[in-house]
This record gives C-alpha cells, structure tokens and sequence, in this order.
C-alpha cells in the first residue's frame, strides 16, 4: 500500500472528514501536529499554482520527477505553495521542527529555524534583545515568565496538492460557480495563552524591564 494512504486514513480520523476550504485544511494540519507536538500557532500565506513542483514530493496518486529528468512523468502537480510558519510550545531534544509535518500531506522545504519575517517576528526579536549574556550571569527567571527559553519559531516554503484534498473546494463553490475561484490564502491562528504571554513580554521589554 502507498504508505501516503495510510497517512491521510490517520489524517481523517483525527480531522473526523475531508477538510472543506483552505482555512480548514490549516486547521486540520493544526490538529494532527498538536497531537504529537503542541502548537502555539500557525500561519501560511500561499497561492493557487496550476503546476506545483513535484520534484521532491507528489500526491498519493502521483509520482515525482527529480529536476524534470523524466520525461515520461508529470513536471508538477496543480496545488498551492507559499510560506508557513509554526511555532511550537516548547522545543525538543533532537527535533527537526519540520518532523511534525509527516504526518500532514503537506510539504515544507527551505527554511528551518527562525522567524522569517512572519507573525512572531516582534516576540522573537525581543526575546533575542532582552535574553542576557549567559557567561554575565544576568539572567533572572522571574521576569522571562514562559520564555525561560527562547519562542520555538520555524519557517519554510510550503506547498501541498489539490488532488489529496478532493473536498476543498466545498465552501467556496458559489465563488466557483461565479468565476472567482479564490487563488491565494492568508491564516492565522495563535493559542490565546501565548498571545497574553507574548503581551506581556513586549510591554515588559519596552519598558526597559530586561535591562
């Protein structure tokens, strides 16, 4: 069996049916890595392609093509890329932040580490700003309240394919029917205990707290 059936048999059982737009595939993507790997939030911003690179990856019914070179294969797949960016709540021993999505039929690629311009880009920077020079001895726990350690922010180029997502088009068919399929896509989502801690943080900083 293609072992991608079986990921998107899992990915059902946890979502419980087809996700219906892209707001609620992102949300079906949220719900699978949670299980394994709570999330602190998510976003992507991604675009419509008629032809999404299948050099690395392919749907469940179809096959890749390493730099085109066979010319018997498809050279792409109709689907949606972009950016993505997820952030953990806390970080792990031997962890590749791009592990979790295995488990999605969604695929990131170059990026990693980092908040690459992205929703958390001010948290993110303040931790940096405000964090002490270890080998000083400044740190003091009390004020760093859940950034003991830094915010676990990653980011990559995103993609995924229409033809794994059947139903996703199901909420958006008037737009279809009128001509005006919808070819890009903004989300996010933030647990809102971060959101009040990420608040507090930033007002602690800016007001010279950390110094």
């Amino acid at each position: 069996m293609n072992h991608k059936v079986k990921i998107k048999e899992n990915i059902l059982k946890v979502y419980g049916r087809e996700p219906r737009s892209t707001s609620e595939l992102a949300e079906c993507v949220i719900k699978v890595i949670d299980r394994k790997t709570p999330v602190a939030g998510f976003a992507w911003d991604i675009r419509r392609d008629p032809s999404v690179s299948n050099t690395h990856n392919c749907p469940i019914d179809g096959v890749t093509n390493w730099g085109g070179r066979e010319h018997n294969h498809p050279f792409g797949y109709p689907g949606w890329e972009g950016r993505v960016w997820i952030r953990y709540k806390s970080d792990k021993e031997t962890f590749r932040g791009s592990d979790p999505f295995h488990a999605t039929l969604t695929y990131p690629g170059t990026g990693g580490w980092g908040s690459y311009d992205g929703p958390w880009q001010k948290i993110f920077h303040a931790w940096h700003k405000a964090r002490p020079n270890q080998n000083k001895k400044r740190f003091k726990p009390r004020y760093y309240g859940n950034y003991k350690t830094e915010p676990q922010v990653y980011s990559w180029d995103y993609k995924f394919f229409d033809s794994d997502w059947p139903d996703l088009y199901y909420t958006e068919i008037f737009d279809i029917i009128k001509g005006s399929k919808r070819t890009k896509h903004k989300f996010l989502w933030e647990d809102p205990e971060v959101v009040d801690a990420d608040r507090d943080f930033i007002s602690k900083f800016d007001n010279g707290v950390f110094v």
